[in-house]
């Protein structure tokens, strides 16, 4: 942990590669949420048994995380490579800094924005008689509720979002 919260563009230095690691990074930000997320699962797993420095440390990253991935909407995405397990992991960090960090004077949008990507992990275009339709923002699934990911039928992803989903409501206790 200690490694990964210092590598992290929030940290003190660089990694193997001289690169850090996040959602400011050159590397892009697409798969930080799920990677922090993780790390700070982990974090709260073993905190008893951790130093202070390495919780303030992951601490820091979750919160840079869950700052930046709350002003990002959900993406859609349905032909060919859908969104939504970039969705629901992305509802990792969210759900998690809102639980963990409570207190922050920023809990209510994590919290807020954590609820607005799980309900667009699996969506339809017909959103008519669906009582979050008002949450809908998104299009991840063919209107025969069939998931595209890599151009074809991709079992592995339509699993991983629901998984990444019930992990966020892991982190959220």
């Amino acid at each position: 942990m200690n490694y990964n919260y210092n590598t992290h563009v929030t940290g003190s230095y660089n990694d193997t590669d001289s690169k850090k690691w996040g959602w400011s990074s050159a590397n892009g930000d697409w798969q930080t949420p799920e990677w922090s997320a993780s790390m700070g699962l982990d974090c709260i797993l073993m905190q008893s048994n951790l130093p202070a420095a390495t919780i303030a440390g992951v601490r820091t990253v979750v919160v840079s995380e869950a700052d930046h991935r709350a002003s990002i909407a959900p993406a859609s995405g349905y032909s060919g490579d859908t969104k939504a397990e970039e969705n629901a992991w992305q509802g990792n960090i969210l759900a998690l800094a809102a639980a963990w960090m409570s207190t922050s004077n920023n809990a209510a949008t994590w919290l807020d924005a954590a609820k607005k990507y799980l309900v667009n992990t699996y969506t339809v275009a017909n959103t008519n008689g669906d009582p979050l339709a008002a949450w809908i923002t998104t299009v991840n699934l063919y209107p025969s509720f069939a998931l595209q990911n890599h151009n074809f039928y991709h079992p592995t992803y339509e699993m991983v979002a629901g998984m990444s989903s019930g992990d966020s409501l892991l982190m959220a206790n």
